[in-house]
């Protein structure tokens, strides 16, 4: 069984971790487009999913430090 932690401490590391894979996300869409061009392939899916990585890990933040967070609405595709 694995030693409890507290849940401050494992919601920094996934806004750590989210924030790793949207850059990670945001060099491969730069890489497809350097090699593809930007016509050749369609990376804008990848970049709005490491924004929505980004916008969460904020979110995560503002948890930490005890904000409250507004409602939204999704609109569009997902």
């Amino acid at each position: 069984m694995t030693e409890a932690r507290p849940i401050e401490e494992r919601l920094l590391e996934y806004a750590v971790a989210m924030r790793l894979t949207a850059s990670q996300m945001i060099d491969a869409a730069e890489m497809l487009e350097a090699k593809y061009g930007p016509k050749a392939s369609n990376t804008q899916p990848i970049r709005d999913g490491a924004k929505l990585y980004g916008l969460v890990a904020a979110d995560i933040d503002k948890i930490i430090a005890g904000e409250e967070l507004k409602p939204f609405v999704v609109t569009g595709e997902i």
